[in-house]
């Protein structure tokens, strides 16, 4: 699912059509939400484009709706303020209680992360918005945006005990963005 969002951007120099897809999806990680913009170089009726683009884009990609911005809008990803993900947690669901249990009370959740070669240390529930357990066993778990960033897998790590590496062979989905 790809909802899209265009800009009529207007230049006398070459103009083209620019396109802001937002930050990258996890690796490994599947997607009913993502989001982009597209700058156009002229006018273009943003209901008419889901139609116009059937049949141009990857199998299982579809545009779901599409909206007229205002040029000079923040970008994709400065405009997300949370997102839903969804994680199997058959066998992780003794973990994920005590995870939950975790973030309600007032003791910090500390993780180091590490980028560029330098760690910084956060307190995973400055990340985390709702850690839920559904039926069927599937994890709902809704991340604050914020920076720096933090990768899924790394807040899993933390608040289930898994290795990056067990998080990312999970099938992570990302369900739902909610904007500022």
């Amino acid at each position: 699912m790809v909802a899209l969002a265009t800009r009529t951007h207007f230049s006398s120099l070459r103009p083209r059509a620019r396109v802001d897809a937002g930050d990258a999806l996890p690796v490994g990680a599947l997607s009913e939400a993502e989001y982009m913009a597209v700058d156009m170089v002229e006018e273009i009726d943003a209901s008419g484009i889901a139609g116009a683009m059937r049949g141009r884009l990857p199998d299982g990609v579809e545009i779901v709706g599409a909206a007229q911005v205002p040029v000079g809008s923040p970008s994709v990803s400065e405009s997300i303020a949370r997102m839903t993900y969804e994680v199997p947690s058959e066998g992780l669901d003794e973990r994920a209680a005590a995870a939950k249990a975790l973030l309600t009370s007032d003791k910090p959740i500390p993780f180091t992360r590490v980028r560029k070669g330098r760690e910084v240390e956060v307190d995973i529930r400055d990340y985390v918005d709702e850690l839920a357990i559904e039926k069927g066993g599937v994890l709902r778990l809704t991340v604050l945006v914020r920076q720096p960033a933090m990768k899924v897998a790394e807040i899993l790590q933390a608040l289930i005990g898994i290795s990056v590496d067990e998080a990312r062979r999970l099938a992570v989905r990302k369900v739902s963005v909610e904007w500022k």
